[in-house]
């Protein structure tokens, strides 16, 4: 009969005088550790979070560019292991920079790159790329790097406040950051519905005779409820960033600093200060609070308000960093960028003809001055006296701009023959002035989105090459620690042993330099050719690992 939860490697013939004790010992084993190999099967082999040689294959197949945080953690983690996919970067870009034709790149360059890394990192282990070199050569290839990847176990220590800060700057980090910024993403929309819809005259309340109408007490409680959000949020990041290294969160920034031949120069505490203050979202962060703080103070200073009310609406350009909308805004400035001389010929044509039109207009509609009426009349075409409209060339100028760009307000109309014919001229003009320029900035346009689509796909191809590369690895890393263990069934007689399942023990540590001992407890995978039966669901399988025994 079977035997449950007994074999070895190589099974030798098992003994039929085995003691029933020792068959109801490895049933019961079976049972009580049943649930945990369920669950340690179920749970992927590899981790992204784990250090080198736990990385999950599956995650390295999905990913494109180096994750320093996988998975959701529920706060940031005090250590990031740096993952195979990066090295795989380093590999691809030192190639590109120099241009070898082999896949072997000098061992100078991997040194000084490698040594960048652990300068950014903080890493302060020795490093000697020569010990990679195994013919001699002066050059290593991919598989070095895998090597260097695998005894090096490169990752980056975090502080307290570093974890604060990626907590908070990028919310996928961790759960916790994704809770934060769910809450201010959502107070961002309340703080904004509340600024537009506390202007609707049914949302104000004369809180006395001679008060003006103000938005409702609910409106103020909200918004002051929002700012203070808003506030603990700049100042942990204003604490935080002094001693935070942003440009951990910036994957393509690390490669570019690592692989770059200019010397590698890290920004001190009042840099990294500086460098926060002055970026362009945190500029609109500290305007969307401070109005609220200086209100009550310029209140007496100031009678209309109105412009620090608004300022509160640019917590919408916060938006922008979600979804694909920043990618959008990419091109337009890059087509902005790239049309930079169609704006000046646009410019210089709007110019000239404001100056020609709003001085052609004056004259034309300028009439004669009434001094009983004290004002200048004009003679309409049907021999009507009418006040004058354009008084000045800077009045004529508003109604030359509105005409040039085919708005045409209505406010301001010529009324004479020859004023009709200086505005017949302008828009003309303003059809030509603006047809020309628009055309060659739409061209700009096409030409961008061609090159971004081109890019993409050239990222995508690179991307889909390095993964193919790292998943290579990967595979071989899995299939070196790969051990099959057999379960037989012992026969009496001359009858062989039957082959009942087998058993796959992932992660033998067959890399490891010092020996160890193992025990572990194994799901036996039925055989087909015995119908798909086999009477034991667990297998208990040890060995030993010796790497400096003699012999096989």
């Amino acid at each position: 009969d079977a035997i449950p939860g007994g074999a070895a490697a190589s099974a030798p013939r098992l003994q039929k005088a085995a003691t029933v004790q020792w068959r109801q010992d490895s049933r019961r084993i079976s049972r009580a550790f049943e649930d945990h190999v369920n669950r340690t099967f179920t749970s992927p082999a590899f981790t992204m979070q784990g250090a080198p040689g736990e990385l999950d294959l599956d995650e390295a197949r999905g990913s494109c560019l180096w994750y320093l945080f996988a998975g959701k953690p529920f706060f940031t983690p005090k250590r990031v292991h740096v993952d195979l996919l990066f090295f795989r970067k380093i590999f691809t870009s030192l190639q590109t920079q120099l241009g070898t034709q082999t896949d072997e790149i000098p061992v100078s360059s991997f040194q000084c790159s490698v040594l960048r890394l652990y300068r950014l990192l903080r890493v302060r282990e020795e490093f000697d790329a020569s010990e990679y070199d195994e013919d001699d050569s002066g050059s290593v290839g991919w598989r070095e790097f895998i090597s260097c990847w695998r005894t090096s176990k490169v990752h980056a220590d975090l502080s307290f406040l570093e974890r604060v800060y990626f907590a908070m700057e990028d919310p996928s980090v961790c759960i916790l950051g994704k809770l934060f910024g769910v809450v201010v993403n959502t107070l961002i929309f309340v703080s904004c519905v509340c600024f537009i819809t506390g202007t609707l005259p049914s949302m104000k309340e004369q809180r006395c005779d001679a008060c003006e109408p103000d938005q409702l007490v609910v409106f103020d409680h909200l918004e002051t409820a929002c700012v203070a959000t808003f506030t603990v949020e700049y100042v942990l990041k204003v604490l935080a960033a002094p001693f935070a290294r942003s440009e951990l969160l910036d994957m393509d920034e690390v490669l570019r600093k690592i692989t770059a031949k200019r010397v590698l120069r890290l920004p001190t505490v009042f840099g990294r200060f500086v460098n926060f203050v002055v970026q362009p979202m945190n500029v609109v962060d500290l305007l969307i609070i401070l109005p609220y703080y200086m209100e009550p103070i310029l209140h007496n200073s100031m009678e209309n308000l109105t412009v620090l009310r608004v300022l509160r609406l640019t917590r919408l350009f916060r938006l922008v960093k979600l979804g694909k909308a920043f990618e959008a805004m990419v091109i337009v400035g890059r087509t902005l960028q790239r049309s930079r001389d169609m704006f000046g010929v646009l410019a210089v044509y709007l110019a000239l003809g404001l100056c020609f039109s709003s001085a052609a207009i004056f004259y034309a509609e300028g009439g004669d001055w009434n001094a009983s009426g004290q004002l200048y009349e004009v003679t309409d075409h049907d021999g009507n006296l009418r006040p004058v409209s354009f008084l000045s060339i800077p009045h004529s100028m508003w109604w030359c701009l509105v005409t040039l760009t085919t708005v045409g307000y209505g406010d301001m109309a010529p009324v004479t023959i020859l004023g009709k014919f200086v505005a017949s001229a302008t828009m003309v003009m303003g059809v030509v002035v603006m047809t020309m320029p628009v055309g060659l900035i739409n061209n700009s346009f096409g030409e961008v989105w061609a090159e971004w689509q081109q890019e993409n796909a050239l990222h995508a191809q690179q991307a889909a090459s390095d993964r193919e590369a790292v998943e290579e690895a990967m595979a071989g890393f899995e299939n070196r620690n790969h051990i099959m263990v057999e379960l037989f069934d012992a026969r009496t007689g001359q009858e062989p042993p039957e082959l009942l399942g087998r058993g796959d023990w992932m992660d033998f540590p067959l890399d490891a330099h010092r020996g160890c001992a193992r025990e572990r407890f194994l799901r036996v995978r039925a055989d087909p050719a015995n119908g798909g039966h086999v009477l034991g669901t667990v297998l208990f399988a040890g060995a030993e690992w010796r790497p400096d025994a003699a012999g096989p």
